[in-house]
């Protein structure tokens, strides 16, 4: 009788471990998608020059096979083609979740008809009245056929004045050239001296003295371009608030 028991005991264990793996594996097991739609509403449409998109409202409809439907949030890994760095129009970029992908089309609205991701950043050290300004290019790899030749002013306003000699960082076979307006405005341009040295990556450029008599000042970077060889392209404004 005890063995009976126990071979009975042994089988609904045996079953009971059974079951529970199957409900397992179907809990795991997924479902087929057959449709993806972006939720009306729920992506943005339109961003300024260089916005970061912000998905966290951002949704799709998924359809699977068996019928079954669910909202499914839309995050950074499932978009590509989404670049805000240009100008556009009616771009599009594509949303895929589980294989299934779907596109949805957007706009980069710029005054300055921007078609590069080249930038030029300004940063500052140093306290008090007397500060280094330097200028650092990023975004280089986005130019695909290369940077040859950057040009742009300096324009500081406010308490800022850029009275002393301006430095080369940038350690390529590049030269460059500064054309003085007054203690508040320059216009400085770098080039490949052979024509054939691209500029290597994103880097400093420049470095000059800045002054900041009173309260504050801020240094612009504006009437910006570069050069690719070829063609000329427009360059963002930027700018830098000096405490």
């Amino acid at each position: 009788m005890r063995n009976k028991i126990l071979k009975t005991a042994a089988f609904a264990l045996a079953l009971v471990m059974a079951l529970t793996a199957l409900v397992a594996c179907a809990q795991t097991e997924e479902k087929t998608v057959t449709k993806i739609e972006i939720v009306d509403g729920s992506f943005k449409e339109s961003y300024v020059l260089d916005e970061i998109a912000d998905l966290s409202g951002a949704r799709i409809f998924v359809t699977y096979a068996d019928g079954s439907t669910q909202f499914v949030p839309i995050t950074p890994d499932m978009v590509s083609g989404l670049n805000t760095s240009a100008s556009a129009v009616n771009a599009t970029l594509t949303v895929t979740y589980k294989g299934v992908s779907t596109q949805f089309n957007y706009r980069v609205i710029s005054a300055e008809g921007v078609r590069t991701s080249f930038r030029l950043k300004l940063s500052a050290e140093g306290t008090g009245s007397q500060r280094t300004l330097t200028v650092a290019a990023s975004g280089v790899q986005g130019v695909e056929k290369g940077v040859y030749a950057i040009a742009f002013d300096i324009a500081a306003t406010g308490g800022a004045t850029v009275p002393g000699e301006v430095s080369i960082l940038y350690t390529g076979n590049w030269k460059f050239s500064v054309k003085r307006n007054s203690s508040t405005a320059l216009r400085v341009v770098l080039y490949s001296s052979d024509g054939a040295e691209a500029l290597s990556g994103d880097c400093n450029l420049i470095s000059l003295p800045v002054t900041v008599s009173g309260v504050s000042g801020t240094v612009n970077i504006q009437s910006a371009s570069i050069s690719d060889g070829i063609e000329d392209f427009t360059v963002p404004t930027s700018s830098l608030t000096l405490n």
